[in-house]
């Protein structure tokens, strides 16, 4: 399914942006919040991330704990959740700047994509 989505090269990044995610309340009405998330490959009009969290439980994902918080200004363990999302450059908003993933994280990140890659055919 991935692959399908992807139609040309993808390029390496290591960015950290805020993702609008729609929710709604218990009357229905949706409205936007602001995530973090890493964003690791692009192309011309999708990023492909993994959602950054300090929750140690998101729903039925894997949730991995970072080596080091990519905030600088925040001293909680922080954690990314181990599934690769897909969506267009247009739902992402402003950057998370002086961010920095720790080299291995991105690693495994990186890792976790290639591995997704090889179940996705």
């Amino acid at each position: 399914m991935l692959k399908e989505l992807i139609n040309e090269e993808l390029r390496k990044k290591q960015e950290f942006r805020y993702h609008n995610v729609p929710v709604s309340d218990k009357k229905g009405r949706i409205r936007f919040v602001k995530h973090p998330c890493y964003i690791f490959l692009e192309n011309d009009d999708l990023y492909l991330y993994v959602t950054l969290t300090h929750s140690q439980k998101v729903g039925d994902y894997l949730v991995i704990l970072l080596r080091k918080n990519p905030n600088p200004n925040d001293k909680r363990e922080s954690y990314y959740v181990a599934e690769v999302r897909v969506d267009k450059k247009i739902k992402f908003d402003r950057f998370a700047k002086k961010w920095e993933l720790d080299p291995l994280d991105d690693e495994d990140i990186r890792k976790l994509y290639k591995d997704f890659l090889k179940k996705d055919n």
